[in-house]
């Protein structure tokens, strides 16, 4: 299944050809861990995951077309 992908500030290394937004081919059944790594992206990197503007962790399942947003934690007041 593909999947649309967009990530920003310091994730973008992990994209494919230092890329922001990109279209990636996952197995079906595939979760937003399987996602993370296969960008292999180290879990001790914190993010805020949004499926289709909806918040979501690395259990969520997903599924053709989906729309996936990574980006780091917003910190300050």
């Amino acid at each position: 299944m593909k999947v649309q992908v967009n990530m920003y500030a310091n994730l973008r290394q992990y994209s494919p050809a230092n890329e922001a937004s990109f279209t990636l081919q996952l197995a079906c059944g595939s979760t937003v861990g399987n996602l993370i790594n296969t960008l292999k992206i180290p879990q001790s990197v914190k993010m805020v995951i949004l499926i289709n503007g909806r918040r979501a962790d690395a259990n969520t399942h997903l599924s053709p077309e989906d729309k996936i947003i990574l980006f780091p934690p917003m910190e300050g007041g």
